[in-house]
């Protein structure tokens, strides 16, 4: 993120080619993403923001 902050992208977030794969995205790919929110900080974890790449999801957020 441009302000540093990390996320996360969990799979069933993802788009749909990478979450029905074994793989992953290849480091340093650039993903359009969304924020979705905080994931619930843990014992030794910080909270992250949460994303998600799913085109439905991007263009449901960017465009309500």
């Amino acid at each position: 993120m441009p302000n540093g902050e990390v996320g996360l992208l969990e799979p069933e977030y993802a788009e749909p080619l990478w979450r029905d794969t074994d793989g992953w995205y290849p480091a340093g790919t650039r993903v359009r993403v969304v924020v979705l929110g905080y994931t619930t900080p843990g014992e030794f974890r910080p909270a992250q923001l949460r994303l998600a790449s799913d085109p439905n999801i991007v263009d449901a957020v960017g465009n309500p």
